[in-house]
């Protein structure tokens, strides 16, 4: 059994939209016994020279060195060949790339190269999504997971408004945190709603359900309804309840 195929069977039974995902990240680790399910490839393992490595910036202090550094080719076509599976194998109606993590996909020093990289990379799968649409006769969509406010787009390396004005991404997921994990009610949509105006691009807000007390830890329907109405009223499109 394909575990995503019976997902879009029964999606598109239902007549739901299905945008698959996966981490955009790669994270290295030696073979036994760092063994987890999905947390690892046979690439990571053998492409350990791959790896961001130390960075001096005082930023990456408590970052993950052994994350994958994009700037490199071969990281790009690994990931790129696995979203390309998701738009042209499988009958989705588009993916989802989060770029919600704490550091960007390099050292800091390089997000002014990585950035061009990243516009480029998104810019061939949006002609894959155009020739799966081709195919499959269904909409492809790309959505970008993003920080919701500019100075952290910056820092990641995400030119979030070229991807907008060049059409290569259909909406945008914007979170408050660079965690999924945080439950937050307090959204501020406006530098969004200024990239995507006058374009057919979609906002959607996302928060989390954690609450961190150490009784109840989540948070409560009327919590998360609270958040979703402030969406709605900073002018969201849709709203996501997010986790890993």
């Amino acid at each position: 059994i394909d575990p995503l195929k019976l997902l879009c069977d029964r999606a598109n039974e239902k007549g739901l939209w299905l945008l698959a995902s996966a981490w955009n990240t790669v994270t290295g680790g030696v073979r036994e016994p760092y063994i987890w399910e999905g947390g690892n490839s046979d690439f990571a393992f053998d492409n350990p020279h791959l790896q961001v490595g130390e960075d001096e910036d005082p930023r990456s202090a408590h970052t993950d060195r052994t994350r994958f550094n994009f700037l490199h080719e071969e990281v790009r076509e690994e990931r790129f060949r696995l979203f390309k599976e998701l738009l042209d194998g499988y009958e989705t109606d588009g993916i989802v790339l989060n770029f919600t993590e704490l550091v960007p996909l390099c050292k800091f020093s390089e997000v002014d190269d990585l950035s061009v990289l990243l516009t480029q990379w998104i810019s061939r799968l949006r002609d894959v999504a155009a020739a799966a649409e081709s195919d499959q006769g269904r909409r492809k969509m790309i959505y970008a997971k993003v920080p919701s406010h500019p100075d952290a787009c910056s820092m990641l390396g995400l030119e979030v408004e070229k991807w907008v004005a060049s059409g290569l991404v259909d909406g945008l997921i914007c979170q408050n945190s660079l965690m999924p994990d945080p439950m937050d009610q307090d959204f501020d949509l406006r530098w969004v709603k200024s990239v995507v105006s006058g374009t057919n691009c979609r906002i959607l807000a996302a928060t989390g359900t954690h609450i961190g007390r150490q009784l109840f830890r989540a948070a409560t329907p009327p919590m998360i309804h609270a958040a979703a109405a402030n969406a709605y009223s900073e002018g969201a499109d849709g709203f996501e309840v997010a986790s890993f």
